[in-house]
């Protein structure tokens, strides 16, 4: 219980310094959670060279950069990042899952064409994305542990 407590405070405190740094035009954190997102989205994709370039596009870190430096990112860039994080996802994750998602999706645009600031809702919207990530994570860690995954490993190396 005190692990969690700890936990959930770490969290808190975490994005509470995104939402700060944001609404303080410091800009670094959100650039790194970027960066992470599509490094751990990469690297669950490791042989798709498609999906790399297709994340290098849609979270092109400096153009990013360069958007926020100049109080050029609005609401329709926001909206299409969300999109494709969230679509990306969908896409990774066991398709039992997809309804939640889906909901997930639809409610998270509502939130975010009706919010006034954008540092209120990325903490909250990148908090989703990293408990969608690690669950996809389990999710694949939990099948390359199974018998059945070392069977189609071994038939194929025949």
């Amino acid at each position: 219980n005190i692990k969690e407590q700890v936990e959930s405070t770490y969290k808190k405190a975490y994005w509470d310094k995104l939402k700060e740094d944001m609404n303080n035009k410091n800009n670094d954190l959100l650039l790194l959670i970027l960066e992470e997102i599509r490094a751990r989205i990469a690297l669950l994709t490791p042989n798709r060279i498609d999906i790399h370039q297709t994340l290098a596009e849609y979270i092109d870190i400096d153009l990013i950069k360069q958007m926020l430096d100049h109080d050029a990112m609005d609401n329709k860039f926001i909206y299409g990042l969300v999109s494709y994080i969230i679509e990306t996802l969908k896409q990774l994750e066991a398709p039992v899952q997809n309804v939640k998602t889906e909901e997930w999706k639809e409610e998270t645009l509502k939130l975010l064409e009706d919010t006034n600031e954008i540092s209120n809702f990325l903490p909250i919207f990148f908090q989703k994305v990293f408990d969608k990530i690690e669950v996809i994570e389990n999710e694949v860690k939990l099948i390359k542990e199974s018998k059945l995954y070392e069977k189609i490993k071994e038939s194929k190396k025949v």
